[in-house]
């Protein structure tokens, strides 16, 4: 998911983030000209950053600012699987409890 922003009277839409790295960003709030977001990807966990609204005359380039140190990325998820079979049956398996 992406940030965008849209002009109320041009109906024109641009587009707020440029990192292609970040598969999601959530907008949390917005105060006067300043923006702040989170940040995910299924590899990295969320971080913060704060962006500058940009004005109607400006060229829409935001940059974005971490508020927190750089995170480590997870370790690498490897699967495995693994398949069991049994040569043993069962006859009455229940549970006798007494």
């Amino acid at each position: 998911m992406e940030l965008v922003m849209v002009h109320t009277e041009t109906g024109q839409v641009t587009r707020l983030t440029n990192d292609l790295s970040v598969g999601s960003w959530n907008l949390l709030d917005i105060r006067k000209d300043l923006m702040l977001a989170a940040c995910s990807s299924p590899s990295q966990p969320p971080y913060l950053v704060i962006g500058k609204l940009p004005s109607i005359e400006e060229p829409v380039t935001v940059k974005w600012l971490r508020l927190d140190a750089e995170p480590e990325p997870l370790p690498e998820v490897i699967g495995h699987q693994s398949s069991f079979s049994s040569k043993r049956t069962f006859k009455n398996a229940y549970c006798n409890s007494k």
